[in-house]
């Protein structure tokens, strides 16, 4: 007799290079006037591959205030483990024509239990991964890119 059980992703996001499926944005060039703004890049690509769905996302925002700088340094990002696994590719600072990498120095998303329904008996296990982002300055770019996997 053959048991079969739900395949279950992990509680923790994993860190692997994008796919080659990906068709990554391209940064836009910033005009010399003008305030630029704040979101630079929102790209959203799926693909169904073998009965799953794949969803990607790719993020870039600017920090053109103070408030603003506060908001962004700040990630998070849910996700429901038991739809798929979430896949952080990049996570990276921009400042003109440098890119740093943030996870470089071995820098990890902290994985967060909140159930924002349990007063009323409802649990979704949705997780969160959030990170304090170190190095953001106003008026440049931060660009978070990231796959979850369903």
């Amino acid at each position: 007799m053959t048991v079969v059980a739900p395949a279950f992703a992990g509680e923790v996001p994993l860190y692997q290079p994008a796919p080659g499926w990906i068709d990554k944005a391209a940064m836009p060039k910033l005009a010399a006037d003008g305030d630029p703004p704040s979101m630079m890049i929102l790209d959203s690509q799926q693909r169904v591959e073998k009965g799953q769905l794949w969803n990607y996302a790719d993020i870039a925002t600017r920090a053109g205030s103070a408030e603003a700088l506060t908001q962004l340094s700040s990630l998070t990002l849910p996700w429901a483990p038991d739809k798929g696994d979430l896949i952080i590719h990049e996570l990276s600072i921009l400042r003109g024509d440098q890119v740093i990498d943030a996870l470089a120095s071995g820098k990890k998303f902290t994985v967060l239990r909140r159930e924002q329904g349990l007063e009323a008996l409802q649990i979704s296990g949705i997780l969160t991964a959030t990170m304090a982002v170190e190095g953001v300055q106003v008026g440049r770019c931060g660009a978070a890119a990231l796959f979850d996997h369903q």
